[in-house]
């Protein structure tokens, strides 16, 4: 496995994340035993899918593109049938409009269970079951607002994100600027609220006193602030300062 490109696909797809989302059509198919999984990708379309726990077959029925996973480049032209193997991620950029379409033996029907069966969870989920962060608790930080202070900071916005609910999009930011406090004065700050997370971020916390300050760790350029959590809970033992 090429352990560099691997995680380069990773850095792309927290890029992607917080970029405008696409809109793609999933059609789902069922028969006896056998779930398959149908994606329109409009031409210039760029996606990264999901980590597969299992070996399964894939169809391109229609378009081209190109496909890149950790065993390199691929340029596919319809037709053509592939094969997925355990621990694969795949970038896909459609050069026309392209139909990809994923086929996994189950006798599960319900979409979302198998997602479960056949797909690894995310890092963000992967985070939470570390830290132990329940929905109860999850709901109870985001209910508490007697912490907050929602006032404007420079060359940042809420909009909706990509990656989770609402996000901090910035402007433009050089990589080691100050973009702003996510904590201050024993506050959370717009920052600190609802900045998302990211294995890859583009921006990491320090500590200034009891205040905690965000510093871009890459260029950022009309995309959304993102920062590792882990990052966070090193910064401050407080897990609701993370969240």
């Amino acid at each position: 496995m090429n352990l560099a490109l691997q995680s380069d696909i990773y850095k792309a797809q927290d890029v992607m994340l917080a970029m405008p989302q696409a809109e793609t059509e999933v059609t789902h198919h069922f028969a006896d035993g056998i779930y398959a999984r149908e994606l329109f990708i409009p031409a210039g379309v760029c996606l990264v899918g999901a980590l597969h726990k299992t070996n399964h077959l894939f169809t391109v029925s229609k378009g081209e593109c190109v496909a890149v996973t950790h065993e390199g480049k691929e340029e596919i032209k319809a037709p053509y049938m592939g094969q997925t193997h355990p621990g694969m991620k795949r970038m896909i950029y459609a050069i026309t409009d392209t139909v990809w379409t994923t086929f996994h033996v189950t006798e599960e029907t319900d979409v979302d269970q198998i997602s479960k069966e056949i797909l690894e969870e995310s890092d963000h989920e992967s985070f939470k079951r570390e830290c132990n962060i329940t929905e109860d608790l999850e709901n109870l930080v985001l209910q508490t607002v007697n912490d907050l202070d929602m006032s404007d900071i420079d060359g940042v916005k809420l909009e909706s994100s990509g990656i989770d609910g609402i996000g901090v999009f910035a402007e433009k930011f050089t990589k080691g600027e100050k973009i702003g406090y996510a904590r201050l004065n024993d506050k959370r700050t717009i920052l600190g609220r609802y900045t998302n997370h990211a294995k890859y971020s583009n921006a990491y916390p320090v500590k200034e006193g009891q205040n905690i300050l965000l510093i871009s760790s890459a260029d950022i350029n009309n995309e959304e602030i993102t920062v590792n959590y882990r990052d966070m809970i090193n910064i401050n033992e407080e897990l609701k300062v993370m969240l």
